[in-house]
């Protein structure tokens, strides 16, 4: 059995709804750290799975609401923790190159929404969001090279 931690960065771009308002947006994770253990079947097969915390903010979210004769615009900013469970395998290319195809699910859950302005929000928009959900990563790894 092997450990690892990781540490990372991720985007999810294209936030969005349409009805009946309408919300634009990105979440960041920075950072995103995690912890796995890897089982192996033989020294270029193998099976792994970890636990995943970070923190994750909602970025250059904007709530458009029609109004008769106009939009208002409001922007939208929220931070939380996420927490997610990755299992993926692990197949090594040649000495210490390895792909990886990854599958997660993590809770996102925004339980608080900052407005502003912080007037005249729409009394049926909710106050929280829940950005949860599954994830597919595919990727390689390399190592950093040592100094002698």
């Amino acid at each position: 059995m092997e450990f690892d931690l990781g540490i990372g960065y991720g985007q999810l771009d294209g936030v969005a709804t349409m009805s009946p308002y309408e919300l634009r947006g990105y979440v960041r994770e920075l950072p995103s750290v995690t912890l796995y253990a890897t089982y192996r079947f033989n020294q270029y097969v193998g099976l792994y799975s970890g636990a995943r915390t970070g923190i994750i903010s909602l970025q250059d979210a904007q709530l458009f609401v029609p109004r008769d004769t106009s939009t208002s615009l409001f922007t939208i900013s929220a931070t939380t923790f996420e927490i997610g469970v990755p299992v993926g395998l692990d197949i090594q290319l040649t000495e210490g190159v390895h792909f990886t195809a990854e599958f997660a699910y993590a809770r996102r859950n925004f339980n608080s929404l900052s407005f502003n302005p912080a007037t005249s929000i729409p009394k049926d928009y909710p106050h929280s969001m829940d950005m949860s959900g599954r994830s597919i990563a595919i990727g390689f790894q390399f190592p950093i090279p040592k100094k002698q």
